[in-house]
């Protein structure tokens, strides 16, 4: 058998020239004929939005667009309806490969439990915040006669009393009593008509009642700064919880 034996130096370029012209020509083949076909490249796809989802609902919508997903984590979440798509990865409007896979957090089919907080005394502003920062949900608010506004006097589920660190499910639907400024003592009403408005509000802050709105009426016959006119008014045995407020007219300009 006879090798190719190059003559003349000229003969060994042309032959290495054509080696090297096949190498890179392969090369290229490889890297722009084969490699793209192998690894789909250049064809990507949009990943949807899929927070605010259903599990089944994002299954159908993932497999129409040759998407696969797995849960990453479950966790709870008030007021999200159980196994809805919480979060993704990766975000909504990223550039993927067909079939490449999407990391999902659902929101939990249980949730967990929590120790129902001390709310009695608190005022009704920390006992919203306290059951938020608990999971908790203030369903209603019923108000009772106490001479501490808007204190919170006991805490119900399902009408009945809970006591503080009662093992609940996060979600669970509180109801609070709350004072409504107003004792349960009752006291016979006063009468303040025809009494200066000092004299007056001095005995409504012996009596442990509350001044409310004073309006003046500058075309009153009576003295000027004497009271023509209550509410509640008055009547013979009527009567009045300690803390109420009573509204009062004058005569006269406003001083």
């Amino acid at each position: 058998m006879t090798l190719f034996k190059p003559e003349k130096p000229r003969d060994l370029f042309i032959h290495f020239a054509l080696i090297l012209a096949s190498f890179f020509i392969l090369l290229l083949l490889f890297f722009y004929g084969y490699l793209p076909s192998a690894t789909n490249h250049g064809e990507t796809i949009t990943v949807p939005k899929l927070e605010g989802m259903s599990l089944k609902e994002m299954e159908d919508f993932l497999d129409s667009k040759n998407l696969d997903y797995e849960i990453n984590d479950s966790t709870y979440k008030a007021g999200v309806k159980p196994l809805t798509v919480l979060n993704q990865h990766p975000a909504p409007g990223s550039k993927v490969k067909k079939n490449r896979r999407i990391y999902i957090t659902i929101a939990s089919e249980t949730p967990p439990n929590v120790k129902m907080p001390k709310l009695v005394d608190f005022s009704l502003r920390q006992a919203e915040m306290t059951l938020k920062g608990y999971d908790l949900i203030l369903d209603s608010i019923y108000y009772a006669p106490s001479p501490f506004p808007n204190a919170v006097l006991k805490q119900l589920v399902n009408k009945k009393e809970i006591l503080p660190g009662t093992m609940i499910p996060k979600g669970t639907k509180i109801t609070l009593i709350v004072g409504n400024g107003t004792g349960n003592e009752e006291i016979e009403l006063p009468n303040l008509e025809g009494m200066p408005l000092d004299e007056a509000l001095t005995i409504l802050g012996g009596l442990n009642l509350v001044k409310g709105v004073v309006q003046y009426v500058p075309d009153a016959t009576e003295e000027a700064g004497t009271i023509i006119s209550q509410k509640p008014a008055f009547r013979n045995g009527a009567t009045i919880h300690v803390g109420e407020m009573i509204d009062i007219w004058v005569a006269g300009e406003k001083q």
